[in-house]
Formats: C-alpha cells, structure tokens, sequence
C-alpha cells in the first residue's frame, strides 16, 4: 500500500490505497474502485511502522540499481 494523497488535501486527512491484480472480468463493488494500473514491474516488501533504517535500505537499492530508475512522486504523478 502507499499513501493517496501524500499530504491532506483541503483539510482532509491523508488516504492510503492498495493495488491488487484480479482478473479483467472480475466485478468489483462499492466501496471499492476497480482501476487500471499501466505500469511493468513492481515489487512488494513489508516494512513495520517506524523502522526507517529499513525504508532506507530499499531507497538506496533502487537509487543504486542499474535496472531501476527512483522516481518519488504522488500516485496523481505530482
């Protein structure tokens, strides 16, 4: 999961999303919203609240990689 959006937006606290793959076909109800994710690639990784050195570690990774580029910006590509 990630946060969406990052900051509160027009007081509102922030929110946090999860992305899922389901199939095409599959109906999904409210409260939920069915999206279409157009990426390649992603990865998953637990990370306990509060262990910073952790998230660190994982930014330094992709910042080190030759495979991957960092790109840090909100869901809504801010």
């Amino acid at each position: 999961g990630f946060n969406n959006p990052d900051e509160p937006v027009h007081g509102e606290g922030h929110g946090y999303e999860r992305y899922i793959t389901i199939p095409d076909d599959m109906v999904v109800t409210l409260p939920l919203v069915k999206k279409h994710f157009v990426g390649g690639i992603y990865a998953a990784r637990t990370i306990p609240m509060g262990a910073w050195d952790e998230w660190f570690a994982l930014h330094e990774w992709v910042c080190n990689s030759e495979r991957y580029d960092f790109r840090w910006e909100t869901i809504d590509g801010t």
